[in-house]
Formats: C-alpha cells, structure tokens, sequence
C-alpha cells in the first residue's frame, strides 16, 4: 500500500499505466483476451482509475489465453520492460508479472539481486474449479500435489510420511520432484491446461486451496466491457457486478 505521498504514487501509477498500455497493445496484436480484476476492477467501476490507497495493477486472464500469452510474452518482453515468470526468473511463480527493470518496488526483501524487483503489473492465471461435476475434488486434490512437487516438496514429503494418501501415484509424484522446481511447475501448468474450458467455476489456484475463496463463475468471463481507468479503456469481465460481490462482499460499492 501506499503511504501518503501523493508525488510517489503518481510516479508509480504512471509507471505502471505506461506497462499496462504496453501489454494492451501487445494483447491486441496477439489476439489474446484479458481482464482486469481485483482491487483494480474495483478501481475501475468505483473510482474510474486507482483505488487512492492502491499501489499495482491486477489482471486475469483464463488459462487458454495465458498459455498464449505467456509463449509469446517471454519473446516480447525481453529489455527494459520484462516479463518475469517461472521460465525467465529465478522463483517459481504461480503469479507473473511485467516488471520494468529500470525501477525498484522491493516486494521480497529476502531474495537476492538476481530477481527481478521492478515496478509491476500482476497477470492471475484462471483456472477451472471445483464445482462438483466437470471438475471434481479429486482433480483439485491432483492440481494441489503438482503445484506443492514445484514451490514445496518437502511439505508434501512430510504430509506422505504423516499418513497422506496421494490421489497421483507416489512414484510420479517422486519424479516430478526430483525433476526440478521448473519441470514440476509445468505439469502443474499442462494438467491445468489440459482441463480448462469444461467447469461451470474458475478461480486462481491459491484461492482454490484455500477453500475456494473468491470462486468466480465462469460465465461472467464469457465477454468483456470496457471501462475507463485513468486515461485508459480497459477491458472488464462482463459479469464485474458479480465478481465484485464475490471479491468483497454485498457492499463493496
């Protein structure tokens, strides 16, 4: 957040409005459908720009356009303005971000300089999510051990010597892990791929192991509106009320 200079976040929201028109541009170009979301759809529908206190920008985008955008982003945005990911930094990530190199906006003070601190905008994968029919627990439960054999394999060692019983068969999950965070990030990322479009939910994947908090339906991602944000047109989900609502609760006008 913030801290009550007026100077400093205009500096910042500048910036980053500058890396948001950048990656429109190359959506446009690519034929690759996002949204904003987040405190900055709130932003957008309640204060046509940044919530005052607010200090990124917070774009979804569901798993199909993301596997596009992603293939082609690493390619794209290779100087000053970077792409950072699993693939191109030195962190798995289940958020990427397009950060411009030339600023500082220290979000992980114990990480050394080898990562990327720029000022950023964040891209949330959409995945599908449990709604008991196209997409089952089990399925989440499958999603949840490949992600932990990338960001935390010795927590989900220490779950199996506990008594934890996989859904995948332990030995897959062993080879996942020996094959590094990168390999076992992208079976996460190819499963997640391999599912999307079919359940009536979505969500971000760290929502969903926290119970499904902020579970979205997925028609309210079928179409876009435009909105204005600062001196931008942005592109809303069409169904932003209800997002809303979900996000922030019945009074978040």
């Amino acid at each position: 957040m913030i801290k009550n200079d007026e100077t400093i976040a205009r500096k910042i929201w500048d910036i980053e409005l500058s890396i948001l028109s950048g990656f429109d541009s190359f959506c446009a170009q690519n034929d690759i459908r996002y949204f904003v979301d987040y405190g900055t759809l709130l932003g957008a529908v309640r204060h046509q720009g940044f919530i005052p206190w607010d200090d990124d920008i917070d774009i979804s985008m569901l798993r199909s356009d993301y596997e596009k955008m992603q293939h082609l982003a690493m390619q794209e945005f290779t100087g000053d303005i970077f792409f950072q990911s699993t693939y191109t930094d030195s962190q798995v990530m289940q958020v990427t971000k397009i950060r411009d190199r030339r600023t500082t906006a220290i979000e992980y003070p114990e990480l050394d300089g080898s990562f990327c601190q720029g000022i950023f905008i964040d891209i949330f994968p959409m995945d599908d999510a449990v709604d008991d029919i196209h997409f089952t627990d089990q399925m989440k439960e499958i999603e949840r051990e490949c992600l932990l054999s990338a960001v935390n394999p010795r927590f989900l060692l220490e779950q199996i010597e506990t008594g934890y019983q996989t859904v995948m068969p332990f030995d897959m999950l062993s080879e996942m892990m020996r094959s590094g965070p990168r390999a076992a990030f992208r079976q996460f990322e190819l499963f997640a791929l391999d599912h999307a479009g079919t359940s009536e939910n979505i969500g971000w994947i760290s929502n969903e192991l926290r119970g499904g908090s902020a579970r979205r339906k997925r028609e309210w991602y079928t179409d876009v509106v435009y909105l204005p944000f600062e001196d931008m047109m942005v592109p809303a989900p069409i169904g932003y009320e209800e997002v809303l609502k979900v996000q922030y609760g019945p009074d978040w006008r």
